[in-house]
């Protein structure tokens, strides 16, 4: 027993170091397990249970896009898919799309899905029509049976200094 102490008296910073080294380890791996975890269910929980029944085909993505572009207004579109919303975000360019006629054209878009998709996921639209000067914004919910939308029409800086002068 003398032998112990002399030990942990002759070495007490080295042995105060090492036990405080362990600490600092055991709350880094803590901490970077908390910040960094593996489970990949963690993003979204089992909000994504079912989606292998209800998968969208990159055949059925370029359909619509080959639907959406037959406008010949329209300059690109796009289709990302992101846990249960799709996201489809299209430039068009003319003055004689309107917000109406955009609409009609999402509503459209929705119905090219079969009912199992449109039931399943979300679907938000975003348009940018530079010639009319607005954004439109489409949202529709899995339970909802009607797209609700949001738009802004763009005010460009060379139309307010002509108002100025």
């Amino acid at each position: 027993m003398k032998e112990v102490l002399k030990f942990i008296s002759k070495y007490k910073i080295y042995i105060v170091l090492a036990i405080l080294f362990l600490f600092c380890l055991f709350l880094f791996i803590t901490f970077y397990k908390y910040m960094n975890p593996s489970d990949l269910n963690t993003v979204y929980g089992s909000r994504l249970d079912g989606i292998e029944n209800v998968v969208i085909s990159d055949d059925k993505k370029d359909e619509i896009i080959k639907f959406i572009k037959d406008n010949e207004d329209v300059s690109s579109a796009s289709i990302d898919i992101q846990g249960k919303i799709i996201n489809i975000s299209i430039k068009i360019g003319n003055k004689e799309n309107t917000i109406d006629i955009m609409k009609e054209k999402c509503s459209l878009i929705v119905n090219k899905f079969s009912k199992e998709e449109i039931e399943f996921y979300d679907f938000q639209f975003f348009i940018k029509n530079e010639d009319a000067n607005y954004n439109l914004i489409g949202y529709k919910n899995k339970k909802n049976e009607e797209l609700s939308y949001s738009h802004d029409v763009i005010v460009s800086e060379v139309e307010e200094n002509e108002e100025k002068q």
